[in-house]
């Protein structure tokens, strides 16, 4: 019974936290940088910015020089990591910032 009761009292905790939305200072300036940002990519940028590739942090070199070419390409709009160590994706992250 105790254990049900820590259950919900922590279920109820969570439900409240994740109603918070994130809130920033100035949302209107947000607005129109990423508005004159977005205004700048040509349409073959702001399609590729619709994609979000798999990059497996365990893999070879060949799959390392795929992720750069559909970066350097296509300007993918990010990278779902997957598999591997969290510092092989540290790692990832560092080379892909350089493309």
């Amino acid at each position: 019974m105790k254990k049900i009761i820590v259950f919900f009292a922590l279920l109820i905790c969570l439900h409240f936290q994740a109603e918070v939305p994130l809130q920033t200072s100035n949302v209107e300036h947000q607005k129109k940088w990423v508005d004159s940002v977005f205004s700048t990519l040509s349409l073959d940028q702001k399609i590729g910015q619709l994609f979000m590739v798999q990059a497996y942090s365990n893999r070879s070199e060949t799959e390392t020089n795929f992720i750069k070419k559909m970066i350097n390409q296509f300007q993918i709009g990010g990278l779902i990591f997957m598999q591997g160590t969290p510092d092989m994706k540290l790692f990832w992250n560092n080379q892909v910032m350089i493309c």
